[in-house]
């Protein structure tokens, strides 16, 4: 079965919803993270950091390798948790219509 995802009346995006999905970058990361702060600014290819202290979600430029930031990560504190986050459905469509995406909040488990 196929998706539609329509805009203000007009198709932004068809398709089956795993391509979709596979489409679009998974561009954000959630850690969780001992060590100095400061670093998670200073990562090459690091756009925005959304920092709850101990957990922060951070949003990768659309080149960068989530595999080069995890091992820069490792480098500067120690890492318990790396989850490259795929988009939902919300964050592609959103992005797709140039709105602005909903918290980046972390996963709670």
């Amino acid at each position: 079965h196929g998706l539609c995802l329509i805009h203000r009346g007009k198709v932004v995006m068809e398709g089956k919803m795993e391509a979709i999905r596979r489409q679009e970058s998974s561009n954000r990361v959630e850690i969780e993270f001992e060590g100095d702060r400061d670093i998670l600014q200073a990562l090459p290819g690091v756009e925005k950091v959304h920092d709850w202290g101990r957990v922060a979600t951070l949003t990768l430029a659309e080149e960068t390798d989530p595999q080069e930031i995890l091992r820069r990560l490792c480098e500067g504190g120690r890492v318990h948790r790396f989850l490259v986050r795929e988009p939902s459905l919300s964050d592609i469509f959103l992005a797709k219509v140039g709105e602005t995406p909903p918290s980046m909040e972390p996963e709670h488990e």
